[in-house]
């Protein structure tokens, strides 16, 4: 019994050659890519060739689609509202490819040092999905945590590390290999998203909002909003002087007083460029707090940052004199409980 052929044989390239069609040539191609058989390879591509000279060359071919770039692992993102340190939290949660336990990445960064710290955790959705409503449930508590745009989360991330870089300073272990599953962000945000939501000029001209900035600092995301204590240490002595002095004064002297100390701290600690932070401070604690359903807080928050955001001297912003005032007294009351802690001391150790 006769070997089956595998192959084709010379002969049927010499009826594709005598066929002269480009149906007979896509044959050839075909024939010349993909026969196992190395002599026929041979004979199918100088059969190709001779068509060729006879103006007869195989039909292109459609371009193969290209692959679609791989998608990132993510299936959700959070972000916390900033603190008054320019500290802010975001969650990562990150599918696993071969259907497995998801991750639940946390990265902490801080709008003025980069990226801080990185904790990975792989664990069972349902273990997932508690730790997150751990955290979603501490809003009343001062933790505004929501969700946002997992492109929007990119961005931010993408911004956190640019700072790293521009300080030469490493990003915690084990981050750059976390980026290729959450991916680059492909879209810019030149603004908060809050101000898809309310624009700056009705924010701005709504007399219901223009309240004093201790009604925000009265709020339990805001209320621990302070300068570090070390840098008021300048104003304080002079601060405590205006009610220790031996002259009798009435109050109104004492607060005009007061005001002046208050307007050089003001111009002096609060730079452009801290100003620009705290705007940007305002503006995305604003944005959870929106997502929250807390829209009159964040409205609140977010007139404050459009105030200080404007062209008036940072010593007329009514929540940069707020900022440092608070900042001076609470560096004061550390400084006072200090004192007594250690005059407590002595008086245990004396003899």
């Amino acid at each position: 019994m006769p070997k089956p052929q595998t192959t084709k044989s010379p002969a049927s390239i010499a009826d594709l050659l005598a066929q002269a069609t480009p149906e007979a040539a896509d044959a050839l191609r075909d024939l010349a890519e993909t026969t196992p058989d190395k002599e026929t390879r041979k004979e199918a591509r100088r059969a190709l060739f001779r068509l060729s000279q006879s103006g007869i060359a195989p039909t292109k071919r459609a371009a193969a689609p290209t692959p679609a770039a791989q998608k990132p692992d993510m299936l959700r993102v959070f972000a916390s509202a900033i603190d008054g340190a320019g500290n802010r939290l975001l969650l990562f949660l990150l599918s696993d490819p071969d259907g497995g336990s998801p991750t639940l990445v946390q990265i902490l960064f801080n709008d003025e040092q980069g990226i801080q710290d990185v904790g990975v955790n792989r664990m069972p959705r349902r273990e997932v999905d508690t730790r997150v409503t751990r955290f979603l449930d501490q809003l009343e508590q001062g933790l505004a945590l929501a969700e946002i745009e997992p492109e929007y989360g990119r961005w931010l991330l993408a911004q956190a590390r640019a700072i790293n870089q521009r300080l030469s300073r490493t990003t915690p272990g084990g981050f750059l290999d976390l980026l290729p599953r959450i991916g680059e962000p492909h879209a810019r945000f030149d603004q908060s998203p809050i101000y898809a939501q309310f624009p700056a000029e009705t924010v701005a001209n709504d007399l219901t909002l223009a309240r004093a900035p201790e009604d925000l600092f009265a709020l339990a995301w805001f209320d621990a909003w302070f300068l570090d204590a070390r840098d008021a240490v300048p104003w304080l002595e002079p601060w405590e002087g205006v009610d220790s002095g031996t002259l009798i004064v009435t109050e109104d002297v004492k607060q005009e007083r007061r005001e002046r100390i208050l307007t050089d701290a003001v111009g002096t600690l609060l730079t452009p460029e801290l100003r620009a932070h705290y705007v940007s401070r305002l503006e995305e604690s604003a944005d959870v707090l929106r997502r929250r359903e807390k829209t009159t807080e964040a409205k609140q928050a977010l007139y404050h940052a459009i105030q200080l955001a404007s062209e008036r001297p940072v010593t007329e912003v009514p929540f940069a004199r707020e900022l440092i005032r608070r900042t001076i007294v609470a560096a004061l009351e550390l400084v006072h409980e200090s004192q007594a802690r250690a005059a407590q001391r002595e008086k245990i150790e004396r003899p």
